[in-house]
């Protein structure tokens, strides 16, 4: 992967899931699930479902089974009349019951969070910052300046920008002020809250389309735009009759968590 969201896709891998909410399976994030499925992808990796065989009774009684040698308490006849399955829109969709429950974002909100230059995403501890600093080189806490930023809408989009960037370092481009004389000139990581680290996990879940959507199409990096643009411009009459291109081009976001961050607004 270009720029930073191979690192953070990794560190979601890694990262324990004990620090997700409870009943929250952390494949919502790295294996988010698609409106559409396309055969050459198979990106749902949705299990064959089985369909159960129900029966009915000729009486019309509304006596079902799913043994056919049952009889009907009304007419006393084998309830063997096999019956017409209706499979739910959302059936095999792993996280509908999840969705549903109307969670608040992905992780839990009494950690402190550990976020690097490369947007990697572990708990912050004393042996993880010790790690860190020894892997620059950093021999004294002193050494280091601590600076607060605020991060809105605004800098949410310049963080999703630039984790699509052959960067590794996002959080210095977007938030070290080059003009003041810092020994190294680099964030050595950030510590975070759960709204943000919410919002970086939900880069992840983020189809393409909308990525493109949000950050212009000129602005992309290779020729996604290019193919966005042609999407934009190829008749409606080159789709199936039952699906609109929106479904490329506006994509619905996969999951429906409650993430409280306006940062994640824009996607919804």
């Amino acid at each position: 992967m270009v720029g930073s969201v191979g690192s953070l896709y990794k560190s979601v891998e890694s990262l324990s899931s004990e620090f997700f909410l409870a009943n929250l399976d952390k494949d919502v994030v790295l294996k988010p699930q698609f409106e559409i499925n396309v055969p050459l992808l198979e990106l749902n990796e949705v299990p064959p479902q089985t369909i159960p065989k129900i029966y009915v009774c000729e009486c019309d009684n509304e006596y079902a089974s799913h043994d056919p040698s049952v009889k009907c308490p009304s007419c006393r006849r084998r309830i063997d009349c096999e019956a017409t399955y209706v499979m739910p829109k959302d059936a095999g969709n792993i996280n509908t019951a999840t969705r549903r429950s109307g969670i608040n974002g992905y992780v839990k909100e009494v950690v402190t969070y550990m976020v690097t230059d490369n947007l990697e995403v572990k708990p912050l501890s004393t042996i993880s910052v010790i790690t860190l600093m020894n892997k620059f080189n950093v021999k004294d806490v002193s050494e280091l300046v601590e600076k607060e930023v605020q991060v809105g809408f605004t800098e949410g989009l310049a963080i999703l920008k630039a984790s699509f960037e052959v960067t590794n370092s996002v959080l210095t481009t977007l938030f070290l002020d080059k003009k003041k004389a810092y020994k190294a000139n680099k964030v050595l990581f950030a510590e975070a809250g759960k709204e943000f680290v919410d919002f970086l996990f939900h880069i992840l879940s983020l189809p393409v389309g909308t990525v493109v959507k949000l950050l212009n199409v000129n602005g992309m990096v290779g020729s996604v735009g290019s193919l966005y643009k042609s999407v934009e411009s190829l008749s409606s009459d080159y789709f199936l009759a039952d699906v609109d291109k929106d479904v490329v081009l506006k994509p619905r976001v996969a999951s429906s968590y409650k993430l409280r961050s306006e940062l994640c607004y824009a996607a919804e």
